[in-house]
């Protein structure tokens, strides 16, 4: 048992917790996987000691269910632990370097740190490019992570070159029908869209969501990404009544998978106020943009900026609806 001196009992029983916590995190029980990976990483501790790489590995695990779970100071502290044990162990030419560097770049890109961000990521493929050449799936999954983050800064060429040079070596390794595959092509389709090709990006989002509804059935958490990218499409093209009813269908299923104060609802609040007031309905759009300053203010110092932005909204709302 756990602190018993039985050695293998407890490097088996922190395998076990591993094994269960990645099960939650595919159920989106992500307090539950929390709870495994942070017992699980206890007990490897005291069996391994603290700079080892099985502590480094699920440090990661941690790393990200916390970003799934908004807590961005826990996920980046384990990410930089486990960071900081790989390159001890392995030097810094090592492919699981390069795995942290990318986890941390898509969690400074959430976090809206694009220097941060891009700096991680580079080296990440730098990394991975030495080490593996141009043909790995490591490194498909990485230019992803890169043009997700050159796509937010409105570098559409680049991000459309990287897309192009992962998306056919994640199909021959995945298939088709695989999340890194979906999640290619959904950025793809944000891309066209952010280019004006509205009907391709259309056709590309509704591709994704069939696939999410084959792999994962009638789950909707897997598919609020893809409504969501159906609705943004709907709103540009001012379609603002059939982009509403989209939004409120995503806001419900993130407050049921997530709770009410998670950072996803905040964004759905923001896009349904947005429909609300283009629309000329302040009345409605008021009490959603207030909802959405209250969840920012709650998330912290790292979603500072957000609030501000909410707090202008809701004060310009104000005054429409007490003036009419």
């Amino acid at each position: 048992m756990f602190g018993g001196g039985d050695t293998y009992g407890d490097k088996l029983l922190s395998l076990c917790l591993d094994n269960l916590g990645a099960v939650y995190k595919a159920q989106d029980k992500v307090e539950d996987a929390h709870k495994a990976f942070v017992t699980a990483v206890g007990i490897k501790r005291s069996v391994y000691g603290d700079r080892h790489v099985e502590v480094a590995a699920t440090l990661c695990s941690i790393g990200n269910i916390c970003h799934q779970m908004d807590k961005e100071e826990e996920a980046e502290l384990r990410f930089n632990e486990a960071l900081s044990i790989y390159r001890e162990v392995h030097g810094n030419e090592n492919d699981r370097v390069a795995m942290v560097l990318s986890h941390l770049a898509t969690l400074y890109h959430a976090i809206e740190m694009p220097a941060k961000a891009m700096e991680n990521v580079t080296e990440a493929i730098r990394i991975e490019r030495s080490i593996l050449g141009s043909d790995g799936w490591n490194l498909a999954n990485s230019l992803i992570r890169f043009a997700c983050i050159l796509s937010a800064e409105n570098r559409l060429d680049e991000a459309l070159s990287n897309i192009k040079e992962a998306l056919p070596v994640l199909r021959r390794v995945h298939g088709n029908k695989h999340p890194m595959v979906a999640k290619a092509l959904c950025l793809l389709g944000t891309i066209y869209g952010k280019q004006g090709k509205l009907d391709e990006s259309l056709k590309l989002h509704a591709k994704v969501l069939a696939y999410h509804r084959c792999v994962h059935g009638d789950k909707p958490v897997h598919m609020a990404q893809s409504i969501t990218s159906i609705a943004l499409i709907r709103f540009e093209r001012e379609e603002y009544g059939e982009a509403l009813a989209m939004f409120k269908e995503v806001e419900n299923i993130y407050r049921r998978a997530f709770g009410d104060d998670h950072l996803n609802v905040a964004n759905m609040c923001s896009k349904i106020a947005d429909c609300h007031t283009l629309q000329r309905d302040y009345t409605a759009a008021l009490p959603v943009s207030r909802e959405c300053l209250r969840i920012y203010t709650k998330l912290g110092a790292s979603h500072a900026k957000l609030a501000q932005t909410a707090a202008a909204i809701v004060h310009t709302l104000e005054g429409r609806v007490e003036f009419g």
